[in-house]
């Protein structure tokens, strides 16, 4: 009902302006940047935060906890943001500590979701669903080509402009690979988006594919092509 922070709270130069969501690992907030405090405040950065968006307005996430493992995770995620700047993938700015707290600091796009908008229309027509699926395979290849591998691709990672352009966002379990072809060898995601090789623990890029594939067939067909509960489901993806 508003998350763990509360609206007009203060973390150095930000200023928390409306709560916008949670995901599985973090909470976010819109926040304005106070210019003045901003030139006060002391670094406190765990990485060098860059130059915010022209309103002066950004995107804060906050891991749900502020312990290790928690900063950890948020540290992961940076890793992976930073190494991507794509017109297709939501922009990270940097991660850091104000007021002893931890977050990222975020490009703001406030709007729908992919997954919004097929509550709203059911399922797309077929050049509207390439157009989404076409981008979001250019985003991927680029975030592939600078190794990092984003493990939870579906409609709810996917926000949309106001011209329905997507950009991929939520690299919450994302890992940066030591070299192109390696794999990741834990075992996350959305079981209905989830590779054979995800399932068994030890995925690569190309799970990734498999994912944006089965959002490809959602927009078409306004359905999973893999439903029940998880066991019936794991069972129907693995054959």
């Amino acid at each position: 009902d508003g998350g763990p922070y509360r609206i007009g709270q203060r973390f150095g130069p930000y200023v928390l302006e409306a709560y916008l969501g949670a995901g599985s690992f973090k909470s976010v907030y819109r926040a304005r940047v106070d210019e003045a405090d901003k030139a006060m405040a002391p670094a406190g950065a765990v990485e060098p935060v860059e130059a915010v968006a022209p309103a002066g307005a950004v995107a804060l996430g906050f891991p749900h906890h502020q312990d290790p493992e928690g900063i950890a995770e948020l540290e992961k995620e940076y890793a992976a943001c930073r190494r991507l700047d794509h017109p297709n993938i939501l922009k990270v700015y940097g991660l850091t500590r104000q007021e002893g707290i931890a977050f990222l600091v975020m490009e703001l796009m406030e709007g729908r979701t992919l997954r919004d908008l097929l509550r709203e229309r059911g399922w797309l027509p077929m050049e509207e669903a390439l157009r989404c699926v076409g981008q979001l395979s250019e985003a991927l290849g680029y975030a592939h080509a600078a190794r990092v591998l984003h493990r939870d691709v579906k409609p709810e990672n996917v926000l949309l402009t106001s011209d329905n352009t997507p950009r991929l966002t939520d690299f919450g379990v994302a890992r940066v690979l030591a070299r192109t072809g390696d794999v990741a060898s834990t075992r996350v995601g959305t079981v209905a988006y989830m590779a054979p090789e995800q399932i068994n623990g030890a995925a690569g890029t190309n799970a990734d594919l498999w994912a944006l594939g089965v959002t490809f067939y959602e927009l078409l067909c306004g359905r999973l092509p893999f439903t029940g509960e998880v066991g019936e489901m794991i069972q129907k993806i693995m054959s």
